[in-house]
């Protein structure tokens, strides 16, 4: 075969190889741009399935006393919750965060607020009310305080309005009695609440506050402008001492004034608290067997009727162990309540319903198994992560009838 020859084989062959590779590459180009085209088209899809979803028309009674501004952040969870189970009110319309819920309401924050609650109602109102709504949830009764509203640090301790009262006692003791379920959380039972009306609801739902509260910081430094003043002033006029810890920690309060500071190495192995559930609990609620909670929550103790469904557990060292048995405070204690009978109570011992998770996201089916786009893994003090993998979990577990 002479070179001419050859070259011209070649130069076909050449051409054959382009062309296939060509196709090829139209192939990748078409499966890249099909791609393109369901990654945008898929937000569409979810909106669409979540909207030809059913209505689900359902009366809910939601209190919530901690609405310091304009963000209801306290109560979001809540509500992302039910927009987007689609619950809906007896006028067929969502429930709106910022005006379906009684208690404190900012006009202009700093400046003006009404109260809407059940203090104004007498006998007969309160039974009417009890009778035409389906469920009740208490968010978040520790309140508003100048602190928040003001910002002013020196006024952090002066109460505006906050505080389970006498009508809430016996509204709840008329929606125990037509065995509707209740829902509470973190506050329910704590300052500001007066103790008569706290003795009130411990025996009507048999919970016992323990009168300690706490919270993890990334930063126990007295820069952190996180951390209230007042706990400063407080643990130099307590201790004698002036405040110079750093690093991460976790506060415990008690309502007496006695504060705890846990500091991590010295105090705790693990930074944060973790909430811990039972496998049984697991398998039915979806949930993981641990994940951090790093903000506030409450120690309580339940009667013999409840389920323990989670708890909180510090991880603590020796000398951890021994700061905490010298106060007669437990190192585990209820995360999650569940009582069924006489009424079905869910019992969240942590400000669980305060979170900064976008309600537009409830309009989309199958968000959750995008949730990573949405918490930082990375960051202590990312709250979404729970919200995602625990909150929504549960408190759709309870909403649809506890099953």
């Amino acid at each position: 075969m002479d070179s001419s020859t050859a070259g011209k084989i070649q130069k076909e062959s050449d051409a054959t190889d382009h062309t296939q590779l060509s196709a090829q590459e139209k192939k990748g180009r078409q499966k890249r741009s099909v791609g393109l085209i369901i990654f945008f088209l898929l937000p569409f899809w979810m909106f669409l399935v979540w909207y030809f979803s059913p209505r689900v028309e359902k009366s809910v009674f939601m209190m919530d006393k901690t609405v310091p501004n304009q963000s209801y952040q306290e109560h979001k969870a809540f509500f992302w919750v039910l927009r987007h189970l689609k619950w809906v009110k007896p006028d067929r319309s969502f429930y709106n965060p910022s005006d379906d819920y009684y208690g404190f309401f900012p006009v202009e924050p700093g400046l003006s607020y009404f109260v809407d609650d059940l203090d104004p109602l007498d006998a007969r109102d309160l039974e009417l009310l009890a009778d035409s709504v389906d469920m009740v949830v208490y968010l978040d009764g520790y309140g508003v305080y100048q602190q928040d509203w003001w910002g002013r640090a020196e006024d952090e301790i002066s109460k505006i309005y906050g505080g389970i009262s006498l009508q809430d006692v016996r509204f709840l003791e008329m929606i125990q009695s037509l065995g509707k379920p209740v829902m509470a959380e973190f506050s329910f039972l704590g300052s500001p609440t007066p103790h008569d009306v706290r003795r009130q609801i411990e025996k009507n739902f048999h919970l016992k506050s323990t009168g300690w509260t706490g919270r993890y910081f990334d930063d126990l430094d007295i820069l952190n402008t996180d951390i209230p003043r007042w706990i400063f002033e407080t643990y130099q006029e307590q201790y004698d001492i002036i405040w110079e810890m750093k690093g991460p920690g976790t506060i415990l309060v008690h309502e007496n004034g006695t504060l705890l500071i846990l500091q991590a190495e010295k105090h705790l192995r693990t930074y944060w608290p973790m909430v811990s559930t039972d496998k049984v609990w697991q398998k039915k609620l979806r949930v993981p067997d641990e994940i951090r909670y790093p903000f506030w929550f409450e120690i309580m103790e339940a009667g013999p009727e409840y389920e323990l469904i989670s708890e909180f557990y510090l991880d603590i060292t020796e000398t951890g162990d021994s700061l905490l048995s010298l106060h007669n405070v437990p190192n585990a204690f209820p995360a999650t309540l569940f009582r069924r009978a006489p009424s079905p109570v869910l019992y969240y011992t942590g400000d669980f319903s305060d979170t900064r998770v976008k309600l537009r996201t409830a309009h989309l089916w199958g968000i959750q198994y995008f949730r990573s786009l949405f918490y930082n893994e990375g960051e202590p003090l990312d709250r979404d992560k729970f919200f995602w993998d625990y909150y929504i979990h549960v408190t759709k577990w309870f909403l649809r009838g506890w099953g």
